[in-house]
C-alpha cells in the first residue's frame, strides 16, 4: 500500500506520513489471530477483506534495523 491511499483517509494531506509497513494475508491460509487488534481480528473471522491503519510516532532507524 503506498502513502497515497492513506491521503484524505486517514491524513488530510499525506505529506505528514513519513513511514509506511504493509503485509498481505490471504484470508483462505491459516492466520493466527491471537494477537490481532480487535477490529482486524473481527475481519478475520468474519473473512472480510480489509485494511487496517494503525497510526503512531516514527521511530528511530535504529529500530527498524
Amino acid at each position: 500500500m503506498g502513502k497515497d491511499a492513506l491521503n484524505q483517509l486517514v491524513y488530510e494531506n499525506d505529506r505528514l506520513i513519513s513511514d509506511v509497513e504493509s503485509h498481505r494475508w490471504f484470508l483462505f491460509e491459516p492466520i493466527d489471530i491471537t494477537n490481532l487488534p480487535s477490529l482486524l481480528r473481527e475481519g478475520v473471522i468474519i473473512v472480510q477483506e480489509c485494511i487496517y491503519v494503525k497510526v503512531s510516532e516514527s521511530q528511530t532507524l535504529e529500530k527498524y534495523l
